[in-house]
């Protein structure tokens, strides 16, 4: 019996065994290269995501940084002497805008002054007693980029008028008193008096807080100012006899000034304000007596002198922003007051026969109410 070769049979299971051993291997030596390289690429890419992260972590730093400067040089200063400290916050309108503004006042003032007693009646004197009228305040201003200060101009225009009218006819015990030669008592006296202001002044201002509701406006300016004061009166008895005044006043100087503002809410406040000038004036001063239409007096004189001023207010005022902080309004209503020393400069004596001339050296006020409209574009 033949036995079977299990040499020759046995080869084609081994050589398929082999070749199955050797494809296991290579797929298992490319799933490790697989593996390694998915392993390098995630390694690569954590890396990449770490320096992303951060970047921004660096980014987002910095931004923080520059917006802490910015904070920083809102309240910083840093001064011309190379000193520094804390900078108050301004306190003008915070707009999107160009930086202009007007402002418009209508006032309602009286004029009061020495020296305008003009006929004595038994056991009193009369005077011109000046009435209520109505003027006008304006201002335009620019909020300017250096360090938060306004460029600002005003004008005042007032003019007042006192009439009188006085005595009866016949009864001669009427003394005039209006400065001039006439010793002669009337039966009637009857006179005006008119009073021109024109004030402007050019000057810088700048608002900032003090406290989170209180605020100061320092103010420096130069100022200009007209008053022409024309007076009238006229004495009968039997003759009539009309006497004439005019003190035209000019004068130019410094004025500084300080402003308060508390603030009741975002909207609300209280507001003083009080400034000085000193002026350096002109006064152009005539006078006439005209007696039955003839002149019996003239004398003109004129006078320099350094007049000083104050003026202040107190009131009460509501402001606000609108479309998207691109403009502002703000309404105040306040009582005023202004005094002038010195100004009535008007002859308070004549005396033809020794002539002797002197002058009033009267002072002159006004006051009343002021109501004030402001647009900030």
């Amino acid at each position: 019996m033949k036995q079977p070769n299990f040499g020759v049979e046995m080869k084609t299971p081994l050589y398929l065994f082999s070749l199955i051993a050797l494809a296991g291997s290579a797929l298992a030596n490319s799933e490790d290269s697989f593996d390694e390289e998915s392993v390098a690429q995630s390694e690569e890419v954590a890396v990449i995501k770490r320096r992303a992260k951060g970047l921004d972590v660096a980014s987002h730093h910095a931004g923080r940084i520059e917006t802490l400067e910015q904070q920083m040089d809102e309240v910083y200063t840093d001064t011309v002497r190379d000193t520094f400290g804390a900078r108050a916050a301004s306190a003008r309108p915070q707009l999107n805008s160009i930086g202009l503004y007007f402002s418009g006042d209508a006032i309602y003032w009286k004029a009061f002054e020495g020296g305008t007693d003009y006929v004595a009646a038994p056991n009193s004197s009369k005077r011109f007693d000046f009435n209520w009228s109505w003027g006008l305040k304006l201002e335009m201003g620019y909020h300017l980029d250096h360090d938060g200060w306004d460029l600002a101009g005003h004008y005042t225009w007032f003019h007042d008028k006192a009439t009188r009218h006085d005595g009866n006819p016949g009864d001669d015990n009427l003394t005039p008193l209006f400065p001039t030669y006439y010793t002669n008592t009337a039966s009637t006296a009857r006179g005006v008096w008119n009073l021109n202001v024109n004030d402007a002044d050019l000057g810088l201002q700048k608002s900032y807080f003090l406290s989170r509701q209180f605020a100061l406006t320092p103010i420096a300016a130069l100022r200009t100012t007209w008053i022409n004061q024309a007076v009238n009166a006229t004495y009968t008895s039997p003759t009539e006899t009309t006497v004439t005044g005019k003190n035209d006043f000019w004068g130019i100087g410094p004025k500084a000034g300080l402003g308060t503002r508390l603030y009741i809410n975002r909207n609300w406040n209280f507001f003083a304000q009080a400034a000085g000038s000193l002026l350096y004036s002109e006064f152009d001063v005539l006078a006439t007596t005209i007696t039955s239409g003839s002149t019996t007096v003239l004398l003109k004189g004129d006078l320099h002198r350094i007049v000083p001023a104050i003026q202040a207010g107190l009131g009460f005022g509501w402001e606000m922003n609108f479309c998207d902080d691109g403009y502002h309004i703000a309404a105040n209503v306040s009582y005023e007051t202004q005094y002038w020393w010195r100004q009535n400069e008007l002859f308070s004596y004549i005396n033809p026969s020794a002539p002797l001339v002197k002058r009033l050296g009267e002072d002159l006020g006004l006051h009343g109410l002021t109501m004030n409209l402001l647009f900030d574009f």
